[in-house]
């Protein structure tokens, strides 16, 4: 059963049996294995740490750590000084086919982010989502969406949802009825989504097809409902390879004055 990542505790505990999972289905090289050449592989031993590599789950460890150190009296509910809301991006032209995730420009999610934030007063990391059934929306079976997660402050509901409207309006999510700009009040839980934002690809995604009928007209109208479970080792592996080419300090931004330290991740573990 899928459970969330809400507590360091749990943050640790997920990446290290991930860690694990990976280390013994390539240990076994079966025959129907999913291969990882050695240079990924060594991005994730705890030796490469240092390098801050998105797929290293120590690496992913410190960050979180880094990040709840230097935000704590930002995120603290007793110390807020204004509403914390997560806005998160996907819009559809960031969704690739996962054959040709590797190698994909982040700082285009980067840039989008940042002109839908204003460049104000968030912190933003970039993230994978896959699924592996997007053949049910009229996509090839697994897809890769790229997309973005931002708690921001200094802003109430009113200004932000007028100030993301012009991005709501033209565009859409590759996935049909899903929002490609969704904002949440996380002002009660900023810390547990702060740790939530800076977890590894550990969930699949997987869409679920409703089907109803306008009494009126007749139309069949189709739309899907996304679930989440455990992703199984082999697409673990998969998205390895996806996420070779990338750096958490890459990963990881911040914008506006209260947030100085996406270029001072820990490098000593």
């Amino acid at each position: 059963m899928s459970h969330p990542i809400t507590s360091l505790e749990a943050f640790v505990r997920a990446h290290m049996s991930a860690n694990d999972a990976i280390s013994l289905y390539l240990e076994a090289n079966k025959a129907n294995y999913q291969p990882l050449d050695m240079e990924t592989q060594q991005q994730l031993d705890r030796r490469s740490a240092v390098f801050m590599h998105a797929n290293n789950a120590y690496s992913r460890i410190a960050l979180v750590k880094t990040v709840l150190e230097q935000t704590a009296d930002l995120l603290d509910p007793a110390t807020q000084q204004s509403p914390i809301f997560m806005v998160s991006v996907a819009p559809a032209h960031f969704a690739v086919e996962l054959e040709a995730a590797n190698g994909f420009d982040v700082e285009r999610v980067r840039r989008w982010t940042k002109r839908a934030l204003e460049s104000r007063d968030a912190l933003s990391i970039v993230e994978a989502a896959l699924y592996t059934n997007a053949n049910v929306a009229g996509h090839p079976a697994r897809m890769v969406s790229w997309h973005s997660h931002s708690p921001v402050w200094n802003r109430t509901r009113k200004q932000l949802d007028a100030q993301l409207k012009p991005l709501r309006n033209r565009h859409t999510s590759f996935v049909p009825g899903i929002e490609a700009v969704h904002v949440a009040d996380v002002s009660a839980s900023a810390v547990e989504k702060a740790i939530y934002i800076c977890k590894a690809p550990l969930k699949e995604y997987r869409l679920i097809r409703r089907e109803s009928v306008n009494q009126e007209t007749g139309e069949v109208i189709q739309r899907f409902d996304q679930k989440k479970r455990d992703m199984r080792t082999g697409d673990r592996v998969r998205m390895c390879k996806v996420m070779s080419d990338h750096y958490l300090n890459n990963l990881l931004f911040g914008t506006g004055k209260e947030v100085l330290f996406a270029a001072e991740l820990p490098t000593t573990f």
